[in-house]
């Protein structure tokens, strides 16, 4: 939304957040409580297939490599059951590396999960994405750039200090 206010030039201040459920977004915009909404998948697609909405841009048109979900552990489990931790990584790794090529096995998993009807979950998977799972310093830099322009961190952790890269599968 930062993206998109400041490319337009509309004032932050004039503009209404309203925080919703994300399950609640597709019927808030249909019965014109909202006007817009920026959400994860599936609740785009749910507005879209819908009929009642539509979509102005997709995340990475607005920023590439764009950071929507993050694996965050506590530090008392990544001392704790580091080899449990690295394990996992792995094998969250090898399966997004299927999921990405193998668009059969994506649909029935996200299928399980994400129990929505078939045309949204068709739309749903044109956006979800498996192969950028790495977080990279330049894209932490944007990102804590952003924070700072919006008020929500002034002082962000470094990259160092936020992400543990020498857990992550080679």
């Amino acid at each position: 939304m930062q993206i998109l206010l400041k490319q337009s030039g509309a004032d932050p201040k004039k503009v209404n957040v309203v925080e919703l459920p994300p399950p609640e977004m597709p019927a808030a915009l249909s019965e014109g409580r909202i006007a817009a909404y920026i959400v994860a998948e599936p609740f785009g697609a749910k507005g879209v297939v819908s009929g009642k909405a539509k979509v102005l841009y997709t995340s990475p048109q607005l920023w590439k490599n764009s950071i929507c979900c993050t694996l965050v552990f506590r530090e008392n489990v990544l001392k704790d059951r580091n080899q449990q931790v690295k394990a996992f990584l792995q094998d969250y790794t090898k399966a997004a590396d299927s999921l990405s090529h193998d668009k059969a096995w994506e649909k029935s998993v996200a299928k399980q999960y994400l129990k929505v009807d078939d045309k949204v979950l068709d739309q749903s998977l044109q956006w979800i994405g498996f192969d950028h799972l790495q977080l990279t310093s330049s894209d932490y830099s944007l990102l804590s750039h952003w924070m700072k322009e919006m008020n929500l961190s002034q002082n962000p952790p470094t990259f160092d200090n936020f992400a543990d890269t020498t857990l992550l599968p080679k």
